[in-house]
């Protein structure tokens, strides 16, 4: 997933829970959208791994992490992006993606 970010701390982004649900699992990851990469004002586009994709049905949601009322955020969390991306099994990494 990819989604904005701003820094230094606190963001103006909540941070959130982001659940997938399959057939067989049900994972979780809780996002923060910010950035303590520089010690300057940034606006970015952060990008999370959040599960492997099998075949089948599923369920995606993203809930606030934080109660509204305990927090002072000035914006929505906001999702920019969605990858789906070839699975690396070393077997058969023809192009050699796995030492990138």
């Amino acid at each position: 997933l990819s989604y904005m970010a701003t820094g230094p701390p606190p963001s103006i982004y909540p941070k959130v829970v982001v659940s997938f649900q399959t057939n067989t699992t049900d994972n979780s990851i809780e996002l923060d959208p910010t950035s303590y990469l520089l010690e300057r004002p940034v606006h970015v586009v952060h990008f999370t791994k959040v599960g492997v994709v099998p075949p089948g049905r599923h369920i995606f949601t993203i809930r606030p992490a934080e109660h509204a009322a305990t927090v002072t955020r000035t914006k929505p969390f906001r999702l920019t992006g969605v990858s789906l991306t070839a699975h690396t099994d070393e077997k058969m990494d023809v192009f050699n993606l796995a030492s990138y």
